[in-house]
């Protein structure tokens, strides 16, 4: 097949414009992808249609949860940052913080910041399990236990662990005596 028009948007595309479909003609899907896609977006307006899609895969994934790992893999490769994003806000919330910003949102502040606010090193997006010192961290601001688009910024892990639960100015101050006190020793005063 060298191509396919597709119904609702009337124009011809080739085969990979169509998602796989063996139930339909020479295997495609009836719809192209861009408007299958915003099919599915509509219908996922109306509440009744979303829980039932959540309801019938859970139910898949419990029945093959094996697709479920492979899905979950391809999902986190394809989308990186958005997962590093749901992880982060997932130990929020196992802290009893109250989270009011969706990963998507997280990563959007990601892709804004390549540096720590604190010391201006380049932060390294690698593995969750291996941290190292210029390895991102979520940091709230007002130290509250709401995580909110306002109250978290990046910091790299070293800033964070050594900031702990100080808030800004209360850092700002034990830098300053950190200082005093070892600033001339080091060179720095």
């Amino acid at each position: 097949m060298v191509a396919k028009v597709c119904p609702t948007c009337k124009e011809e595309k080739p085969p990979s414009e169509f998602y796989k479909d063996k139930e339909h003609e020479a295997g495609l899907s009836w719809q192209c992808k861009v408007c299958a896609s915003k099919r599915h977006k509509e219908c996922n307006k109306q509440p009744e249609i979303a829980e039932r899609r959540r309801r019938v895969s859970r139910a898949f994934y419990r029945e093959y949860p094996e697709r479920q790992v492979k899905a979950s893999a391809v999902w986190r490769k394809k989308n990186p940052l958005q997962y590093w994003a749901s992880a982060s806000l997932a130990g929020h919330k196992r802290k009893g913080f109250e989270v009011n910003l969706n990963s998507k949102e997280l990563a959007e502040i990601i892709k804004n910041t390549k540096t720590c606010n604190i010391c201006g090193i380049d932060l390294e997006f690698g593995s969750r399990s291996k941290l190292s010192m210029d390895s991102p961290t979520v940091d709230r601001i007002d130290n509250g236990k709401k995580i909110t688009k306002d109250s978290v910024w990046l910091l790299c892990h070293r800033c964070n662990t050594t900031k702990l639960d100080r808030s800004l100015d209360e850092f700002v101050e034990y830098c300053k005596m950190v200082v005093d006190k070892f600033g001339e020793e080091a060179g720095l005063l």
